[in-house]
């Protein structure tokens, strides 16, 4: 078991490492046993995971998904020399149900973590993390399941169940400076002040394989998925890859004592 050495942190803010390497960590999804918590140290209970080895801090909520993206300013006169800047991005699920006890992970990755911040001063123990979690009947016949890969990166996957209705599956994103449609509306292009996140090309298929004509549809800040025709007696799932850039060329690390 290791002991978590890292600095108490606001809720959605990347984590703070004290000076010395960057240590690299696995793609997964870290539960919150109460180790997260807002500045004024009230649980952020809200938050369900974070998402470990990514450079943003990404957040999977009670809600649907957090993105919180930094970038270091040098400020002449400031006595530490720096100062960090953030800007958020939160993807909504409009209407979900997203329960912990509808929650199944899997893959679990090798040890724990254990966190000691004054407002857990006893500490937050055995912290597991997992590479893949399923949250069941998002919307009434839909699952919601997310998957973290070293290789491929971050992903989720709405399983649309036989009988249920697709378009309740509407995200909202709140946020975004601006949101944008490519490659022929299958991607979608969201920009903040210091980090932009994609998502796409999107895959649609049904069980078995075969592969669904389908595309994005923005209204607002309002995310839809436009999809003419299938076969409703079959699981369809839709599948958007995720991926993010910060607007910085620093580490992102933020030394102190």
């Amino acid at each position: 078991m290791r002991k978590a050495i890292l600095s108490l942190i606001p809720i959605l803010l990347p984590l703070i490492l004290p000076a010395g390497n960057p240590i690299k960590t696995s793609l997964g999804f870290r539960e919150n046993k109460g180790q997260i918590a807002f500045t004024d140290g009230k649980p952020a209970s809200q938050v369900l995971f974070k998402i470990t080895g990514t450079a943003p801090g990404i957040f999977i909520t009670t809600s649907g998904i957090t993105y919180v993206f930094y970038q270091k300013e040098d400020i002449s006169g400031n006595e530490n020399g720096s100062k960090m800047n953030w800007s958020k991005v939160e993807m909504l699920l409009k209407d979900a149900d997203i329960r912990a006890e509808n929650i199944k992970t899997e893959n679990e990755l090798p040890g724990v973590a254990n966190f000691y911040y004054p407002h857990c001063a006893d500490g937050v123990l055995s912290v597991k993390t997992w590479k893949k979690v399923t949250i069941a009947d998002v919307y009434p016949g839909i699952d919601w399941i997310l998957n973290a890969d070293d290789s491929k990166g971050l992903s989720y996957d709405f399983v649309v169940h036989p009988g249920a209705d697709l378009s309740q599956i509407k995200a909202v994103y709140k946020g975004a400076t601006s949101i944008s449609l490519r490659e022929a509306n299958t991607q979608l292009i969201l920009r903040s002040l210091y980090g932009d996140i994609t998502e796409g090309a999107l895959h649609v298929y049904e069980k078995g394989g075969k592969k669904i004509k389908a595309t994005f549809k923005v209204r607002g800040k309002e995310l839809t998925y436009s999809i003419p025709a299938y076969d409703s007696r079959y699981d369809l799932i839709i599948d958007p890859p995720l991926q993010w850039s910060q607007k910085q060329l620093s580490t992102g690390f933020d030394y102190g004592n």
